[in-house]
């Protein structure tokens, strides 16, 4: 009875969002069902892949569509319960000259190509994604791009809904933050064609310098939405750390730590879907940034990232975000908990043993500090006995907890800790007591 009435009073006190395992994706290049990826896909807990779905390989022929490959694809991911975020992109040599899109037939073209894709995978949990980086000139050629894309943007979505009005659609799924482009497409209509606003938050500095451009996102968004309406979320649909890193080394474990806060930092922000890219390297030149953002290697032998990714997925996945916990030197402190309506699709939650021995749903805290190390104190009602703490790529300690203390030793590396039934979150404090 009193671990009901602690339940129900933390529950009261929260808006449950979605589970972790919806809010985290990864990039895939491939299609059907190859057996060496799929089996450690499966492994590593993600919500989603994000994949290419090339106009210019689908239509080969005027009006003929051939979506055998994705098919396969959709039904093997549905089944290990992995959703697909699909990509409508690239120009065809059918109907455009350029990489990209800029005639009105061209656009009608890709409005049919988008619904014929909607309708066939319609009902089956796919999302969509209008376009890549066509901020870029690779991408979109030639440039400046808003106005064609809207255009195209504006054709498409209304296909994609008039074949599937449970559709979700997410653009303008641009690199960085062009702030410029980004108030144009605003200004002019974006926001009525889509459900989410997808930006690709690349950089060369740690994960944690995205929350002030996310914030201003946001705040445009906040500006451009009718009054009565709720604005639509923000997704990062790409975005990942390479090995050979701005032109210098960034090490296997810097990689998977920043995996980790990419993810554990989006939750907090608000952030509805983050794909990391990418989930093989591309190569194998140490030197080739592009060769190198994976979390698993070209012959697909798992790097710490994936440590990290499986770690995060099997310790929250049925967690979902609740709150952050103020805390000093520039340490992070995030709570997940177990929602009272806690949706079996997800993967299986686990329990952790309370003092008295019995089982109840887990309270999670997240924690990390963005520099050196240091020593942080977590304070809670109840907060006793033995903490299960969770290592960023899966090592499992105990920690004791006193008098409704517990000590985090914490680094940049993310570690998990799954707190007594008995602790009350919502008391949770912390306090800095030393740096190491």
């Amino acid at each position: 009875m009193q671990t009901a009435i602690l339940l129900s009073t933390f529950a009261a006190t929260v808006a449950w969002g979605p589970t972790v395992h919806d809010q985290i994706g990864v990039n895939i290049h491939l299609t059907g069902a190859p057996a060496r990826d799929v089996a450690l896909l499966a492994e590593s807990g993600f919500g989603y892949v994000r994949m290419d779905l090339a106009w210019e390989g689908v239509e080969r022929r005027k009006g003929v569509y051939e979506f055998t490959a994705y098919d396969r694809l959709v039904k093997t991911m549905a089944a290990r319960r992995i959703r697909l975020l699909l990509i409508l992109d690239y120009s065809n040599h059918l109907y455009e000259q350029e990489r990209s899109v800029r005639t009105l037939a061209g656009r009608r073209a890709f409005a049919r190509f988008a619904a014929a894709a909607a309708r066939r995978y319609r009902g089956q949990g796919v999302r969509w994604e209008i376009w890549n980086e066509p901020n870029l000139k690779q991408f979109w050629s030639p440039q400046p791009f808003e106005v064609d894309y809207l255009k195209l943007v504006q054709v498409a979505s209304a296909a994609i809904r008039q074949a599937d009005p449970d559709a979700k659609i997410f653009a303008p799924a641009c690199s960085r933050f062009p702030w410029k482009s980004l108030d144009t497409l605003l200004d002019h209509g974006l926001l009525a064609c889509v459900d989410a606003v997808s930006v690709h938050p690349y950089r060369r500095d740690p994960p944690e310098t995205a929350w002030t451009d996310y914030a201003r996102l946001r705040r445009m968004i906040d500006r451009r939405t009718p009054a009565g309406q709720t604005p639509v979320p923000i997704v990062s649909g790409e975005w990942g750390y390479s090995n050979w890193h701005a032109g210098q080394s960034l090490s296997p474990e810097t990689q998977a730590a920043f995996l980790a806060r990419q993810f554990l930092g989006n939750m907090a922000h608000g952030i509805a879907l983050s794909i990391w890219y990418d989930w093989a390297d591309d190569g194998t030149d140490p030197h080739n940034s592009e060769h190198r953002f994976g979390i698993v290697t070209i012959d697909r032998q798992p790097k710490p990232a994936f440590l990290a990714a499986r770690t995060l997925a099997r310790v929250l996945g049925s967690t979902r975000f609740v709150r952050v916990v103020s805390a000093p030197e520039r340490a992070h402190i995030l709570i997940f908990a177990v929602a009272p309506d806690h949706a079996s699709g997800s993967p299986r939650p686990t329990s952790n043993a309370g003092a008295n021995g019995s089982a109840g749903p887990r309270t999670i805290v997240a924690a990390w500090t963005e520099n050196d190390k240091a020593t942080i104190r977590l304070r809670a009602v109840g907060l006793t006995g033995t903490v299960v703490r969770t290592k960023l790529t899966g090592e499992v300690g105990p920690v004791a907890a006193e008098m409704g203390r517990l000590p985090l030793q914490l680094s940049p590396a993310p570690d998990y800790y799954a707190l007594p039934i008995s602790t009350r979150p919502a008391t949770l404090t912390a306090e800095a007591t030393d740096r190491q």
